[in-house]
């Protein structure tokens, strides 16, 4: 599961708008809308994110599958 299905998927379970989130954060909606469908943010943002939603940054980056277990990008 990549970054932006996370927020999103987090964002829509606990009833929360782009506007709620980007109010709380000081992030523009287009940004997150933009990070939710695919876009790489800065860690600045994934901190900002992460702690707006209660998580750690590295919970928030791990790349998982569909049940939330780590999976590796990339590799040989």
């Amino acid at each position: 599961m990549t970054l932006g299905t996370k927020l999103r998927i987090m964002r829509a379970q606990r009833g929360y708008t782009l506007r709620d989130v980007a109010t709380a954060t000081g992030l523009s909606i287009s940004h997150l809308s933009d990070i939710e469908r695919g876009g790489e943010p800065s860690f600045g943002t994934i901190k900002a994110l992460a702690g707006y939603h209660g998580v750690r940054p590295i919970d928030l980056v791990l790349a998982t599958d569909e049940w939330g277990v780590p999976t590796v990008r990339g590799g040989n």
